[in-house]
C-alpha cells in the first residue's frame, strides 16, 4: 500500500471551506480528499489560528499544522526594495519565489515531521527550492512537483536546473505548461504528464437547476445590478495577463448591438507587486495602475459594468445563472479554472487561444476561441453568442458535458492515482532489478 504526503501552499488553510478563493488550496483539498480514500495521507500545511490544532484527521486525512514562518513579509519587502534600487543600478531581478529564503523554516519543518513518517511519494507545488530539503530528508522517497503556473521557465534555469534533478515526477496543470517544461529542460521531458485541474460539478449545477432552488437569491442579485439585457461575465483576478482591458475594449463594441448589456466582473484587484517577473512594454505599463485603467475603461458605461470584487465559491453559480457567456480574454493563462466553472454551469465560453484554456474550450462546440489581444475579434464573438440564444444554449449544454466528461475532481483524482501507481512500480522494478 502507498504511503503519501502533500505539502499544501505555504499559507493554505485546510480543509477548504466555502469561502476559500485560492485556487490552488481548492485544488489540494480537492484531491487529498479524494486519494485518502485510496492510500494513507500526510497533509501539511499551516497553523494560522492557535485554536486550530496541529494535528487532526478529517476526511481520513491526517493533518500536520506548523505556525507560519516569521520571515515571509519581511523578506518579500527586502526583494522588493532591492528590485526597486537594483533597476536605477542595473542590477538583474531577484524574485522571492526563486530564493532558497522562501518559507525556510517551514520546509525544514515539514522536512522532518516527513522523515519520521517516511511516505512513499510526497507531493509539493510549484516551488523547487523545496526540492532539495525534501530529498535530503527522504532519499528514497519519489518526489512529485506539480505546476500550476510558468515558474521553471520564469526564474533563472541556472537556479532551477539542479532542483530538478531530485525531483521523479513533474505535473503540468495544462499542455501548455508541460510543453514549456520539456522545451526548456529536455532532460525532464520524459517525467513530465499533464493533471488538469477540476471542478465539482454539485457546486457548479446548470444554471436551470439554480434558478429552481435559489430563484430568490438570483432574483436579488438581478435587482442590486439592475441587469435589464443580456450579460457578459468575467471571473479572475484583476491584472494585466487577464487582459480583462481587453474585454472591457469590447464591451463597448457589445454595447453598440445590445445597448442595455451588462459585464459584470468578479475577482480581487492582484496588484502590481504580484507578478513572478517584470512585465514588458504594455503590459508593464498598465499595471502600474491597473485598476485605475480598468475604472477609465468602464466609466462611460456606468452601471452596464459592475466590478463586484472577489465572491466566494459558494455564490458563483448565482452570478453564472445570470450570465449569458463568460468572456475569458487572458494574454496569458497556466489552465483558467473559471472557464471550466462556468462550462459545468453550461454557460458557453468565449476564450483566448491560448495557454490551458486550449485545453479547456473546445472550439464551436463548448465555446468560441479568438487570438490573445484581439478587440475585434472578442467583440464579435460575444456578439455571436448573445445575438443566438439557441446556439448559446447548444454550446452550454455541450460545455456540461465537456466537464463532466474530463474535469471532474473524480476524474483528475483517478489520473493522479494512476500516476502515483506507476511511479511506484518503476521504482519496486528498479529495485528488483
Amino acid at each position: 500500500m502507498l504511503r503519501l504526503a502533500h505539502i499544501a501552499q505555504e499559507d493554505s488553510r485546510l480543509p477548504a471551506t466555502a469561502e476559500t478563493l485560492g485556487s490552488l488550496t481548492r485544488v489540494v483539498h480537492e484531491l487529498t480528499v479524494r486519494l485518502a480514500r485510496r492510500w494513507p495521507l500526510v497533509l501539511y500545511s499551516t497553523r494560522h489560528e492557535r485554536s486550530t490544532p496541529a494535528e487532526e484527521e478529517r476526511d481520513g486525512i491526517r493533518h500536520v499544522r506548523f505556525s507560519p514562518d516569521p520571515e515571509p513579509r519581511l523578506l518579500a519587502e527586502y526583494f522588493r526594495w532591492r528590485n526597486r534600487i537594483g533597476r536605477r543600478l542595473g542590477l538583474p531581478e531577484r524574485r522571492y519565489p526563486a530564493s532558497r529564503a522562501y518559507y525556510w523554516s517551514y520546509i525544514r519543518r515539514v522536512a522532518r515531521h516527513a522523515a519520521a513518517e517516511r511516505p512513499d511519494a510526497i507531493h509539493l507545488h510549484n516551488v523547487t527550492q523545496f526540492v532539495p530539503p525534501l530529498r535530503r530528508a527522504l532519499p528514497r522517497a519519489r518526489i512529485v512537483l506539480q505546476m500550476h503556473c510558468e515558474w521553471l521557465v520564469e526564474l533563472p534555469r541556472a537556479t532551477v536546473t539542479p532542483r530538478l534533478a531530485d525531483v521523479d515526477l513533474v505535473l503540468g496543470v495544462s499542455h501548455h505548461i508541460v510543453r514549456q517544461i520539456q522545451t526548456a529542460f529536455p532532460a525532464l521531458a520524459s517525467r513530465c504528464r499533464v493533471l488538469h485541474n477540476g471542478v465539482d460539478l454539485a457546486a457548479f449545477p446548470p444554471r436551470e437547476r439554480v434558478l429552481a432552488a435559489r430563484g430568490d437569491a438570483v432574483a436579488a442579485l438581478r435587482t442590486r445590478l439592475g441587469l435589464r439585457g443580456p450579460v457578459v461575465l468575467y471571473v479572475g483576478r484583476l491584472s494585466s495577463e487577464k487582459g480583462v482591458h481587453v474585454l472591457l475594449e469590447a464591451f463597448a463594441r457589445v454595447r453598440d448591438r445590445h445597448p442595455q448589456a451588462t459585464c459584470i466582473v468578479i475577482g480581487p484587484d492582484w496588484g502590481p507587486e504580484r507578478t513572478v517577473r517584470p512585465r514588458d512594454g504594455e503590459l508593464a505599463r498598465l499595471d502600474r495602475d491597473y485598476m485605475g485603467h480598468l475604472r477609465r475603461l468602464a466609466a462611460p458605461h456606468g452601471a452596464r459594468v459592475a466590478f463586484v470584487g472577489a465572491v466566494p465559491n459558494r455564490d458563483l453559480s448565482l452570478y453564472h445563472a445570470v450570465a449569458d457567456v463568460l468572456a475569458a480574454p487572458s494574454l496569458l493563462e497556466a489552465f483558467g479554472i473559471p472557464a471550466v466553472e462556468a462550462g459545468a454551469s453550461g454557460v458557453p465560453v468565449v476564450a483566448s487561444a491560448i495557454g490551458g484554456l486550449e485545453d479547456t474550450v473546445v472550439p464551436g462546440k463548448t465555446g468560441v476561441i479568438v487570438p490573445p489581444g484581439d478587440v475585434d475579434a472578442l467583440a464579435t464573438a460575444l456578439n455571436g453568442v448573445l445575438a443566438d440564444p439557441a446556439r448559446a444554449r447548444a454550446l452550454g449544454h455541450a460545455a456540461r458535458e465537456h466537464v463532466a466528461a474530463q474535469f471532474t475532481w473524480d476524474h483528475v483524482a483517478d489520473v493522479l492515482a494512476g500516476y502515483y501507481e506507476a511511479l511506484h512500480a518503476a521504482g519496486a522494478a528498479g529495485k528488483a532489478a
